[in-house]
């Protein structure tokens, strides 16, 4: 009976320290998954900046900005304009100049977004593949465990089974 008693404690206490683990593992996982979630929700949205940012630049190189402005000045020494529409004119140059700033910025913005994800996700996932297999294993670990008490259980119920009888004739005695 010592015997049977000390090896369910023991099983016992290791399948409660497997279900910690596995616990501990749970969360980990559910953590790092949070935190994929949130960096490809940062990269969308980083994304949609720069899709926006390039709509309201209209360009997507200094050299076609450079060619707008040539043309402009182009337009301006070659026709007759009005003051108007002159003044018109230099206002777009200084647009297109104050423009190409941006412009760079864009293209820094657009060369750190396409490094995003790998540098950002990419070893999230690698971790989280890695808590998986620790979760995977430690769940085996568990599932043996378990069925070890259920045969150490199933052992003590089959020996108590004749039992029961020597027990009724004790208590009638």
């Amino acid at each position: 009976k010592e015997e049977f008693l000390r090896k369910r404690d023991l099983l016992k206490q290791q399948m409660d320290e497997q279900q910690k683990l596995v616990s501990d593992l749970e969360t980990k996982r559910s953590k790092t998954q949070d935190g994929i979630h949130a960096k490809q929700t940062e990269g969308r949205q980083l994304r949609a900046e720069l899709s926006s940012m390039q709509k309201k630049l209209g360009f997507s190189t200094e050299d076609q900005i450079d060619d707008k402005i040539a043309d402009i000045e182009y337009r301006m020494h070659t026709e007759s304009l009005d003051l108007k529409k002159e003044k018109e004119l230099m206002k777009q140059i200084s647009e297109l100049k104050q423009t190409k700033p941006q412009l760079k910025k864009f293209d820094a913005m657009k060369t750190a977004s396409g490094e995003y994800d790998t540098t950002n996700v990419g070893p999230l996932k690698a971790n989280l593949e890695d808590i998986k297999t620790n979760l995977n294993s430690a769940r085996d670990e568990r599932r043996k465990l378990h069925e070890q008490y259920s045969k150490l259980m199933d052992g003590r119920r089959k020996a108590m089974e004749g039992m029961s009888d020597i027990f009724e004739a004790r208590e009638k005695l």
